[in-house]
């Protein structure tokens, strides 16, 4: 068998064991008859909850799995007896044949079922011991709130998932010994409810885990969601039986009232808790934020709130309601049952202890579902029934076809158009009178007012148009806007143009009553525009127009000229953006209306009036075109071209400077400046700096400062946080199938927590260096600053010198000690004394490098398989191979010195105890340690072509780019305001 072929045979096998194995949200094996319990058994989820947990503790404890089992099966029996469902039969049958294998496995001897509580109960407190729920989280929290836990995202994600896992059996078994056993002993209900207390995260919630600690949710522990809590409690109303079970996590409330008088469904009771709390917290973050939990400030938007909540659980489904048939009965069934809730409501509320409403209390208790909802399913069930199938339902939509005529491109772009037909009449009257600026000129000019009025009459009529046939589904105040806006246009367009037509008419218009009537009406209804376009896009007089609302004027003049949305209504651009927006769009105006008028509009103005003064001309064609008519079609042939150029070439001039501005933007910003794999080997080193200045949350006491003037502290802090991103790119690169094992281990980014004083680079920037490093080193070099120069001309060099230095003499320390650690000790503080003295060449013999090399290579090697007999022999004497090396060949220095210490180091090596106790790694960090720096000097091939493929490359340089974008800071949680209509 070739290579290919094993390799592919072991793909589909465990291709195929992850089938078999399929594993739940906690990573448990759905193996046995767990996982496969039928869909028609009504509690379906809790038989098999059961069934994973007997399954998961069957090695603990077989008894306990065997009691699980015959549980699950009890409640399987329950539910369908005579196995009716869909495939309980089969489901029953399989769990009975896994009870007697169960049995069959047990000890010899007869079973005592007598003591199964008994022993559940112990299982649970052995259990809750052995596992210690309590430490595990503690520990998670702790991690939490360092903020240590971005650097080592795996690790807390493998304690939460473990400590949820744990939780989940705890709940199981919990569940179980309530079912089995009522009365429970006082000690283990303590610690039941204790555990009860501690998983929150595993009780379902939207965003406010109400009916939890908020430990992990920092949402529940703002001011304003606190007051609203508090303005929900369980104040002033009828006190609840003791029997009624509310979460030791919080106090009661309303809605806790609520549940227990009407019998809602629990969960639908907790949606609306939470969605009320949304509100009002919403409605607080608009006013201010309180300083002290105070609910008094919601009691008067409460106070006709408990009408909405009781109709809020009302859980007509949507299907009902659309129903064409009987809809008005329905409605009425519906007020109906309203409103003799709110009459049992007004009576349980003059009582001291609540009470169940008739209206859903049953022998089986209190249930809205059961005895409100259910008769109306079977009222619209017989009336489907005697419809034949509910034939008469509404039908919707069932095609769609998109109009592009002239018109519905007016219609959609009737600001643009009417801005460029009077500014070409504007330019084409400046060009005409020579640009003279007198009283004919500004007489002509005003002609722009009829031309605005008829145009936005043109648009009114167009509303009208386009809304053909959707009036019926229209609401009646937009149908009454655009009626109005119809008649307001049509009257001001007539008006406007008679007054000025009129004016034109008179022996002298500038001195006519009449003309000074039309400026003025020009004037006020001019300004009346202006200020209402100033009001409703310029965004600092945003909250000046909402101010204003309450004036009906004004709303009604707001309304007319642009009908009111809720969605976002509250969201504007800053003054800062909307100036550079308005700036932009006035250089790309300003340009086109120059060239319009210098380059299309002024050169035929003359050729214009000389052919309107040819006076015999013979056309073919006279009666079209005579020259009675001043020559019209020969002057529109000549226009023609003009206009429609002068209506399209905005585009072109949009275009040109949004590429000017935007290659400016991007010059500035560096964007698109990682354009290759080139350019992310070589800025690598920027990469956390501007991902902490332009992406992460601002940290206090950080200052936004490039790498290479940031001091080893926050350059360490950096990596350690840009480095999980950075890994989880990666990692899903691999998963993709993009990149390999082998370049996966080269592009992940150390976590940089060691206690290592440098920043560890990943391993595709290191690779190969140490050993060119040494081929420098060997050659012959005048001084220790010329070698430190050629080491230094590559930065990732430099780095893989530095950090195969200290992590040397991190590894050696950890592994020796006595005699063995002072050696490392004498020998390191040698080196940076003959550093500081610049006098390494003569101190050491370089050339005798690659021995070392060697020697720490075999070392690195053994250390990073498992700790066995044979390896720790063969790393005793590595390290006696390295002390040989060092201590002969490489070094020249005067041992006189210390004395003292070579010769004991001298005497311990002669009696063979120098390295005898080694202690083998076992910390994961000095273990990766050890391997890394085993690939550093094992890594002989450049990784510049790292990783090979054209997608993986394409999206790291993708995601680098991304981190010099200026990213605006996001807004705290409680400034984000929902897009919604206020309460």
């Amino acid at each position: 068998m070739s290579h290919a072929e094993h390799l592919w045979e072991r793909l589909v096998r465990a291709a195929l064991r992850r089938e078999r194995l399929a594993t739940d949200a906690y990573g448990r094996p759905d193996t046995g008859i767990a996982g496969n319990v039928p869909s028609s058994l009504a509690n379906n989820r809790d038989i098999d909850g059961i069934l994973r947990i007997a399954d998961e503790i069957q090695d603990d404890d077989p008894n306990i799995s065997r009691i699980l089992c015959e549980h699950a099966y009890s409640l399987a029996q329950n539910l369908d007896p005579n196995s009716e469902g869909r495939g309980v039969l089969q489901f029953k049958t399989g769990l009975m044949s896994v009870i007697k294998q169960k049995l069959a496995k047990r000890e010899v001897g007869a079973i005592d079922r007598s003591r199964d509580i008994a022993r559940l109960q112990e299982f649970y407190k052995s259990y809750r011991e052995k596992n210690n729920v309590i430490k595990m989280r503690e520990e998670e929290m702790k991690l939490r709130e360092s903020a240590a836990y971005t650097a080592n995202l795996g690790e807390l994600e493998r304690k939460t998932v473990k400590r949820k896992r744990i939780s989940a059996t705890l709940k199981v078994l919990r569940s179980v010994l309530e079912q089995l056993d009522k009365d429970i002993p006082e000690e283990l209900k303590r610690m039941m409810e204790a555990d009860v207390a501690m998983t929150e995260d595993l009780i379902a919630y939207n965003i406010i885990p109400l009916d939890g600690l908020s430990t992990t949710n920092a949402i529940g522990t703002f001011p304003e969601v606190q007051a609203a809590m508090a303005a929900l409690r369980f104040t002033d109303l009828p006190t609840l039986p003791p029997d009624f079970q509310i979460p030791a996590t919080r106090v009661a409330d309303m809605f806790d009232f609520l549940h227990y008088v009407f019998g809602f469904q629990k969960d639908n009771v907790s949606n609306q808790r939470e969605h009320i709390v949304h509100l009002l917290s919403n409605e607080q973050s608009r006013l201010f934020i309180p300083e002290a939990v105070d609910p008094m400030p919601y009691w008067p938007q409460m106070n006709n709130s408990l009408q909405y909540i009781v109709s809020s659980f009302e859980d007509l489904p949507g299907t009902v309601l659309n129903l064409e048939f009987n809809f008005i009965s329905l409605q009425t069934l519906d007020k109906t049952a309203v409103e003799r809730m709110a009459r049992e409501m007004d009576g349980i509320l003059r009582h001291q202890v609540a009470l169940r409403a008739d209206s859903c209390n049953s022998e089986n208790g209190a249930s809205f579902l059961r005895e409100v909802i259910a008769p109306l399913y079977e009222v619209v069930a017989a009336l489907l029934l005697k419809t034949g199938g509910g034939g008469s339902q509404r039908q919707g939509k069932t095609s769609f076809v998109e109009h592009r005529t002239f018109l519905h491109l007016y219609h959609s772009f009737h600001r643009l158009w009417i801005f460029l037909v009077m500014m070409f009449q504007g330019l084409a009257i400046i060009a005409f009178n020579n640009h003279k600026w007198n009283s004919k000129t500004i007489r002509e000019l005003l002609s722009l007012g009829p031309t605005f009025v008829i145009m936005k009459f043109i648009e009114s009529v167009l509303d009208i148009v386009m809304m053909h046939g959707a009036y019926s589904t229209t609401r009646h105040l937009a149908i009454a806007r655009i009626f109005l806006r119809f008649l307001w246009f049509g009257a001001a367009s007539g008006f406007i143009s008679f007054l000025y037509v009129k004016a034109l008419q008179e022996q002298n218009p500038s001195d006519s009553a009449v003309y000074r009537l039309y400026v003025i009406v020009i004037i006020i209804y001019g300004s009346l525009q202006f200020f209402l376009s100033f009001l409703m896009r310029i965004p600092f007089c945003h909250r000046l127009t909402n101010q204003c609302d309450h004036w009906s004027a004004i709303r009604f003049l707001k309304w007319m000229r642009q009908e009111r949305y809720y969605v976002g209504r509250d969201m504007y651009e800053r003054n800062r953006d909307f100036l550079k927006y308005m700036i932009f769009w006035i250089v790309i105006l300003g340009a086109k209306f120059s060239f319009a008028y210098f380059l299309q509009i002024k050169p035929l103005v003359e050729p214009t009036r000389a052919i309107v003064k040819q006076k015999r001309i013979t056309y073919s064609w006279h009666d079209l075109v005579s020259q009675y008519n001043h020559n019209a079609l020969a002057i529109a042939s000549l226009w023609s071209p003009v206009i429609a150029i002068y209506l399209l070439d905005i585009h072109v001039f949009y275009t040109v400077f949004s590429a000017i501005w935007g290659f400016l933007l991007g010059a500035r910003d560096r964007l698109g400046e990682i354009r290759s794999l080139e350019s992310v080997h070589r800025d690598f080193e920027q990469f956390p700096s501007a991902f902490m200045n332009n992406l992460h949350v601002p940290l206090p006491g950080r200052d936004k400062t490039p790498f290479h003037t940031q001091d080893l502290v926050a350059s360490k802090v950096d990596a350690a946080r840009f480095s999980p991103f950075w890994n989880e790119i990666v990692r899903n690169l691999r998963e993709e199938d993009y990149i390999s094992d082998l370049e996966m281990e080269l592009l992940l980014m150390p976590k940089n927590s060691s206690k290592l004083r440098l920043v560890q680079w990943p391993l595709f920037l290191l690779a190969s260096k140490i050993f060119l490093a040494k081929d420098i080193a060997i050659e012959r070099n005048e001084s220790q600053g010329e070698l430190w120069e050629k080491i230094c001309r590559d930065d990732y060099m430099k780095y893989a010198v530095e950090e195969c230095f200290s992590t040397i003499k991190y590894i050696l320390q950890q592994i020796l000690e006595g005699e063995g650690l002072m050696w490392v000790e004498r020998i390191y503080e040698d080196i940076e004394a003959s550093i500081k003295k610049k006098n390494i060449l003569d101190d050491f013999q370089l050339n005798k490098l690659p021995l070392v090399i060697s020697r720490i290579t075999a070392l690195m090697g053994l250390l990073k398989e498992a700790e066995t007999s044979n390896p720790i022999k063969g790393a005793v004497k590595a390290v006696q191979d390295l002390y040989d090396v060092v201590h002969h060949d490489v070094l020249s220095i005067n041992m006189r010195e210390n004395y003292d210490t070579w010769n004991l180091l001298s005497k311990a090596r002669n009696d063979g105890r120098l390295f005898s106790n080694l202690k083998w790694p076992k910390d994961p960090e000095l273990i990766l340690q050890v391997k890394r720096l085993y690939s550093l000097l094992t890594i002989k091939d450049s990784a510049a072509n790292v990783p090979k493929n054209l997608e993986a490359r394409r999206r790291l340089e993708y995601f680098t780019n991304s981190l010099f974008m200026e990213m605006p800071q996001a807004k705290a949680v409680r400034e984000m305001l929902s897009f919604r209509q206020s309460l």
